[in-house]
Order: structure tokens, then C-alpha cells, then sequence
């Protein structure tokens, strides 16, 4: 695929699989099933991660290699945990009496808008760099 349509094609396949579970819970005990297909979609969309990864080592001379990926990893950390609170905080919303409705899949639909938002930005910054190819975006 090469680095550009993997960074563009795993966002998209994570916003789609994360949309498809929002929504899957709506639907009861019928679409659990949904479930696997997304976890497979959610396994190929994480490809995402290994193409910036080889993106951004481009970009920087071998001296630096080790701050990025310690820099890359510890954001990698930070969002997990930022993630973990929130996703909590709009579950227990979304299934609490205060809630508009009844809903176990909103935490999900904040994931897919995220994604998704993510791709629309790789795209400009792809439309606007060029292939991202050796060289990348100027410095």
C-alpha cells in the first residue's frame, strides 16, 4: 500500500469499525455479532500506526531515532489513559437516568468521529506535501 494509503486506509477502517459498534449496540442482542467483524477491521485499520511510525523516521536524521520513538510511545501512552477516562465518562452517561437516551455505544461514536477526523487531516496534509514520499514535508 505504501506509507500514505496505509496512514489514510487504516483511519478510515478504525472510524468505520468504531461507527459500526456506536451504532451495532442499538440494535440489541441480533447485532452482537457485528462485534468480530469490527475487531477485525479495528486489527487491519492499526496499520495506521506502523505507517506514521515510518513516515516520521524519515524525517529526522539516525541521532534522533530514539527520541522520536520514545516520544511517539510515550504519546501513545498519554492517549490510552486520556482515552480511558473519557470513554468511561460518556458510557456511564450515555447508560445513566440523566442520559436523553439510552445509549451503551457513545463512547464508540466519539472513537469513530476522532478517526475519522484524523483522516480527513492526513488528507490535507498529503494533498498539500504531495506522495509523502522520501523526502516528506519541509521542516
Amino acid at each position: 500500500l505504501g506509507e500514505s494509503r496505509a496512514l489514510i486506509h487504516g483511519l478510515d477502517l478504525l472510524a468505520l469499525a468504531f461507527a459500526v459498534l456506536a451504532f451495532a449496540g442499538l440494535g440489541g442482542p441480533r447485532f452482537a455479532g457485528l462485534v468480530w467483524p469490527c475487531v477485525g477491521l479495528m486489527v487491519c485499520g492499526m496499520m495506521f500506526d506502523s505507517a506514521i511510525r515510518s513516515y516520521a523516521t524519515k524525517l529526522l536524521p539516525d541521532s534522533e531515532q530514539g527520541s522520536l520513538q520514545g516520544t511517539l510511545s510515550a504519546l501513545t501512552l498519554l492517549c490510552n489513559v486520556v482515552a480511558g477516562f473519557t470513554s468511561n465518562l460518556i458510557l456511564g452517561f450515555f447508560i445513566s437516568d440523566r442520559a436523553p437516551t439510552r445509549w451503551p455505544g457513545g463512547h464508540f461514536l466519539l472513537a469513530s468521529v476522532l478517526f475519522a477526523v484524523a483522516a480527513l487531516q492526513a488528507r490535507f496534509v498529503l494533498r498539500k506535501y504531495g506522495a509523502l514520499g522520501a523526502q516528506g514535508p519541509p521542516l
